[in-house]
Order: structure tokens, then sequence, then C-alpha cells
């Protein structure tokens, strides 16, 4: 009887012992799985977080940047004005080129009056001939000076109406078309 209770006792222990080692794999899994789930949840809200940060900082960064658009563009049209100022002053002759892209766009024009400074008078007198070239032959090309212009102006009058191609009057364009890219926002 005591070689059967050992024996019992034995295989009782046997699979007393096979039982726990089931229930420390089935604990472990468990207990695996909830820390990996743990893990994991508090790993998506690190990332939510860091995306509601990364979102915050571009807002912050997009409202301090629109509150100064109106001082970029400004800057932008100064210094604009300021380098085509110099090079107009360096190189008086790149404001023909501005006359002859105003004449080129005019071609249907019978009759073309170009208005500009005294001071770029004579240059534009100079380069008549050129001028006449790109229009019809038929078409007449007088060109005036006109004191109340800004040095780098030059109207532009035609059968259709004027046309003013000053470097000032473009860099309003120019503003314009900047201020409503930045409405557009």
């Amino acid at each position: 009887m005591q070689r059967a209770i050992a024996k019992e006792k034995a295989a009782w222990e046997e699979q007393k012992a096979i039982e726990k080692k089931e229930a420390q794999n089935v604990g472990y899994k468990v207990g695996y799985d909830a820390g990996y789930e743990d893990v994991f949840k508090e790993y998506e809200a690190l990332i939510v977080e860091a995306n509601n940060f990364t979102a915050r900082a571009k807002a912050d960064y997009d409202k301090t940047i629109s509150k100064y658009d109106d001082a970029i563009i400004e800057l932008a049209i100064a210094v604009a004005e300021k380098i085509l100022a110099n090079k107009l002053q360096e190189r008086p002759e790149h404001f023909k080129q501005i006359v002859y892209q105003a004449i080129e766009d005019l071609k249907d024009s019978s009759n073309v009056e170009i208005y500009v400074h005294p001071s770029n008078y004579e240059m534009i007198m100079q380069q008549k001939e050129e001028l006449e070239q790109m229009v019809r032959k038929e078409d007449i090309i007088s060109i005036y000076m006109d004191q109340q212009l800004r040095t780098d102006g030059c109207l532009i009058k035609h059968q259709y109406g004027q046309v003013d191609v000053s470097i000032d009057t473009q860099l309003r364009q120019l503003k314009q078309v900047l201020e409503e890219k930045v409405l557009e926002r």
C-alpha cells in the first residue's frame, strides 16, 4: 500500500510539476501579452502626442510667418527696387529691354508713342530703328520725354490705350500677385 501511495505520490508530484510548468508558461504568456499590449498602447499614445506636438509647432510656425507676410512682401519689393535701380544705373541699356518687350507685346498697333524720362530719352532714340523693326512697316513709333515719369518710368500709348511698363508699376503688380498668393493660404 505504501508503494502504491508512493507511486501515486510520485505521479502526483510529476503531474504537479507538469501543471506548475504549464501554469508558469500560461502565466508568462499572459504576462508577456499584457505587457506587450501595455507597451503598444503607450507607444501609440506617444506617437499621437508627438503628432499633436508637430501639428501645434507647424500651426505656430504658420501663424508666426503669416504675421510677417506683409513685412516680407514689402522687404522683397524694396530689395527688388534697390537691385533694379542699381542695375539700371550701372547699365542703363537694360532699360531698353523693358521698352523692347512692351513693343513686342503691341505689334498690332499702328501708332505707338513711347514716353520716357529725359534721362533715358537719348538712349531710346538711339534704339528707334531697332524698335521700328519690331513692328509692321506701316506702324509709326514716336518717342517723347516726360519729366513727370520716374527715371525708370516708361509709358507706351497705342490705339487701344496705354501700357505702363515702368519698373515701379511692374513691382507693384508683383507685390499684388504675392499678396494674393499669401491670401490663398
